[in-house]
């Protein structure tokens, strides 16, 4: 009998043993396979390392490659990876974890404009994540806190945004539902290059929310919030304020020499796979714009101060971003008692310009030359007389209609334009300077 008090327990205790021995062996495995069900991944794991006094699976060398067409990541890679769990729980049907990740890569792309869907194929739209059939998991994934990654987005084949130093904090209650605080050093996407900048999100079956955006550009900001679906077509509407950013980071290298300035403005994002809208107004202070070489000679030709590189006291516009094209409406820059330019300009993906501008100069300088006055400058307002101005070309290589009409004038006036225009110049430039 006493030996059976002795058997008894020791069997029961042995059983209890062989299970938790059962359920750790396939811990690993079961691990390489909830990974690649939920991210719709080949996973690789070089070596795994179990403490099961410590309650910890340290994994290293994993390697995942998406199998999902529609997600929109390529691969990934971590360099390590720690799986915290409670011994009780591994007698659970489901194992809560907590991870933390040191050293991770991903590559990402864009989901704008892929090809509708073949024949036959599910319709029903897609998700960044995998299914979410919580009550057939056994590994339940409750935190996750990584830190030292490198995010690459490809944009095309020849363009990418690289993120760098990217850390998150994430978690949830057990639900779908996750809350993410999210940090990164810099962010490098061509001339776009940042400073530090955080976010935080609010994730749900549909929808991703974030918000508190803040990214440092140079010593300005941007900020914004917004949502991103998760399912095809992801839709995306987001709003963003620009304070103080330097306008040489928000433009191609070939219009750097050409401008410079500080822009604010704010925008209203509202896209999805298959088409995107940017809607708001922009200010520039301190801008220089030297662009047009025929509104130098406009300028010099009536008796006013050179240009060239001169900071105006002004310029606006609002702005229209659709199917790559930049559309500035309602512009207007100024310099006080010099010049004035309004009008609208297309700008496309490749920097091609085609813009109707208005150009007007001080009514009183224009008086001065009837022929100018009758015959190109011929709208009168607000104290400027006004002529159209058409532009187009690139940056390094602008094209525009009125330097003509500016010869076919000094022809027509010949030597006494320019004779008033030596005599006169000196003393009307020293009357608008004072």
């Amino acid at each position: 009998m006493r030996a059976a008090f002795i058997i008894v327990p020791l069997v029961l205790i042995l059983a209890v043993v062989g299970f938790v021995v059962w359920k750790i062996s396939g811990l690993k495995q079961r691990l390489v396979n909830d990974l690649q069900s939920e991210l719709h991944a080949k996973a690789q794991i070089a070596s795994l390392d179990l403490d099961i006094g410590a309650g910890e699976l340290h994994a290293a060398g994993i390697t995942l490659q998406n199998q999902r067409p529609d997600a929109p990541w390529d691969t990934a890679a971590i360099d390590q990876a720690s799986i915290h769990f409670k011994f009780s729980d591994l007698l659970a049907s489901t194992l809560p974890v907590d991870v933390k990740i040191t050293g991770w890569k991903v590559n990402l792309h864009t989901t704008a404009q892929e090809p509708p869907p073949e024949a036959g194929t599910e319709t029903s739209g897609s998700s960044f994540g995998g299914d979410d059939g919580a009550e057939n998991k056994r590994v339940r994934v409750n935190s996750i806190a990584a830190t030292q990654g490198e995010v690459t987005l490809g944009l095309s084949d020849t363009q990418s945004v690289m993120i760098h130093g990217v850390s998150f904090q994430a978690g949830t209650s057990g639900g779908p539902n996750w809350t993410t605080q999210l940090q990164v050093d810099s962010i490098d996407a061509g001339t776009f290059k940042t400073g530090n900048g955080s976010v935080k999100l609010y994730s749900d079956v549909d929808k991703i929310t974030f918000s508190d955006l803040s990214i440092l550009c140079g010593d300005g900001q941007i900020a914004g919030g917004g949502d991103l679906g998760t399912v095809a077509p992801h839709p995306l509407h987001g709003t963003f304020t620009a304070t103080s950013i330097p306008i040489t980071m928000l433009v191609a290298a070939r219009w750097q020499v050409k401008l410079s300035g500080l822009v604010t403005g704010h925008v209203n994002y509202q896209g999805d796979d298959n088409s995107a809208t940017a809607t708001g107004t922009i200010s520039v202070a301190g801008g220089k714009f030297n662009l047009f070489p025929g509104l130098g000679q406009a300028v010099q030709l009536v008796g006013l101060p050179d240009i060239t590189d001169t900071t105006v006291d002004q310029a606006t516009a609002d702005l229209t971003w659709k199917n790559h094209l930049l559309t500035l409406q309602n512009i207007d820059v100024r310099k006080n008692d010099v010049f004035r330019i309004g009008g609208q300009a297309n700008v496309t993906a490749v920097g091609e310009i085609d813009g109707h501008l208005k150009l007007g100069l001080p009514s009183s300088a224009i008086a001065k030359w009837p022929k100018l006055q009758t015959d190109v400058f011929s709208v009168a307002q607000d104290d400027f007389n006004w002529t159209d101005v058409h532009v187009t070309g690139t940056p390094d290589h602008l094209q525009e209609d009125l330097s003509a009409r500016l010869l076919a004038v000094g022809a027509a006036q010949g030597g006494q334009l320019i004779q008033q225009t030596t005599q006169k110049a000196g003393d009307f430039i020293n009357s608008l300077l004072k």
